[in-house]
């Protein structure tokens, strides 16, 4: 990060906003891990053997995945309506996820004061593969992100935690 008339005040305001961006990124990881975690971990079960067979490589297949074993007859329906909730939250952040997690920074400030940050993705289409979106947060409101997804990321592991108890397999949680 070049600090070249960037006020103290300004620093500390992209550290904050910095740190609510590694705390939702690492929520993220949390949940994305335990969704494989327990496609792996549901092969021991007959009611899923076409589901866990093999594991999808691209997240949102493997989302798929989890929320296909979860509405199918077996031992997760116990948690069915729970499980649901958590893959109704990871896929309600994507679009946002994907900016905070692979978005590259660039912090703005005015001199009256307002800052933001705008995370750019190129995002190739079929017809511009050079395409970039752009997405902007001010402080506030990542904060707020960060607050929400804490809460989410606690309840998808409190979910998950208690499949591990009620299966009797070694937690990671």
């Amino acid at each position: 990060m070049s600090d070249v008339g960037v006020s103290e005040q300004h620093k500390a305001i992209i550290e904050q906003m910095q740190t609510d961006r590694g705390w939702i990124v690492n929520s993220f990881a949390q949940i994305e891990f335990l969704l494989a975690d327990t496609i792996v971990r549901c092969r021991e079960f007959p009611e899923y053997a076409e589901l866990t067979a093999k594991m999808p490589y691209r997240l949102d297949q493997r989302v798929s995945r989890f929320a296909d074993m979860v509405e199918a007859d077996g031992p997760l329906s116990i948690e069915r309506n729970a499980l649901r909730q958590v893959v109704a939250n990871f896929r309600g952040a994507e679009e946002r996820r994907q900016f905070l997690v692979h978005g590259f920074c660039t912090f703005f400030h005015t001199p009256s004061g307002d800052t933001a940050m705008r995370f750019d993705r190129f995002m190739p289409a079929k017809d511009d593969d050079a395409l970039k979106r752009s997405m902007w947060f001010r402080p506030k409101t990542l904060k707020e992100i960060r607050e929400q997804v804490i809460a989410e990321t606690a309840f998808g592991l409190d979910t998950l935690r208690l499949l591990h108890q009620q299966f009797g397999w070694e937690s990671v949680i």
